[in-house]
């Protein structure tokens, strides 16, 4: 994925210490996960994404879109909606803070039941 190689190139930690921190004795794997040869195993795309400094929903969304698409749509399917970024998280979080759960006006309620899923 060509966004793991923008992560990994922007952040400012070396490979060693992004590997390091995500459970890996050495930095060969990041290389691997940076030139596209091997995928991020599920089980630590979320460890690369903190260590990356990167958003987590994000990347786990975008990592199911390329690998596992079905499996994408079943759990956006049953949540009847997307998986939403932190950024998008917080804005919605602000208007229920702002408003109150129950007093935010009719037309915000639309925007939030669809908002919409951000890659980019």
């Amino acid at each position: 994925m060509e966004e793991i190689k923008r992560l990994i190139n922007a952040c400012p930690k070396t490979q060693t210490e992004i590997a390091f921190e995500i459970g890996y004795g050495n930095q060969n794997l990041i290389t691997m996960f940076k030139r596209g040869v091997t995928r991020v195993p599920e089980d630590k795309i979320v460890p690369l994404a903190t260590a990356l400094g990167a958003d987590a929903p994000r990347l786990v969304r975008l990592w199911c879109s390329v690998y596992s698409p079905k499996i994408l749509a079943v759990i956006e399917g049953m949540m009847r909606n997307t998986v939403l970024s932190a950024q998008e998280l917080s804005w919605i979080e602000g208007l229920r803070e702002e408003y109150g759960e129950d007093h935010v006006p009719m037309f915000l309620r639309r925007l939030i039941k669809r908002a919409p899923a951000s890659v980019g």
